[in-house]
């Protein structure tokens, strides 16, 4: 099962996303935990705040309780959402540039073949063996055979001029 999921991109593209929404969640729920304590001691000291305005007569009316603790749940939630985005957002970019390399690595070798270097190869441990590799494969097998063709010509291009220049030189030579 395992060699089928390493073998397929699309499920390598599932994995990678699925990893990025569970490490986001991860972090929402830590950086939640981590903050909810000092957003609520804020918000009890500001209903403290309240009461005693109240008791002096102010008449001012004080956030309740559960106010108070559900104000500072929706904080503590802004910020850990912050942070859990920032970092979601960066293990996307390195899960994505692993996931892009090989493509970048393919698109490389074929500049390489369209300028007339057809010798370029890709290496076999560069590229994972899925479907990239296959293509890899091929790239290979079809680099290798222009590069046979290309020789195969410059042969037959080579041995044409050789062959038309004895009759050449001997019409020149009877003139």
């Amino acid at each position: 099962m395992f060699k089928t999921i390493r073998s397929r991109w699309m499920f390598k593209i599932l994995a990678a996303f699925t990893a990025v929404v569970l490490l986001a969640g991860a972090i929402h729920a830590l950086a939640m935990n981590l903050s909810i304590a000092a957003a609520f001691d804020r918000h009890v000291g500001r209903m403290g705040e309240n009461m005693q305005s109240m008791m002096g007569g102010s008449g001012a009316r004080g956030m309740s309780l559960y106010e108070n603790f559900q104000a500072a749940v929706n904080e503590s939630m802004w910020i850990s959402a912050l942070a859990a985005l920032a970092i979601s957002l960066i293990a996307a970019l390195l899960i994505s540039r692993l996931i892009t390399r090989p493509i970048q690595r393919l698109a490389h070798a074929s500049r390489q073949i369209a300028k007339g270097d057809y010798t370029h190869r890709i290496p076999a441990g560069e590229i994972p063996h899925d479907e990239l590799g296959l293509l890899a494969d091929q790239f290979n097998q079809m680099a290798e055979k222009l590069e046979n063709i290309e020789s195969m010509r410059k042969q037959l291009i080579g041995d044409i001029s050789h062959e038309l220049r004895t009759p050449l030189t001997a019409i020149k030579g009877s003139m």
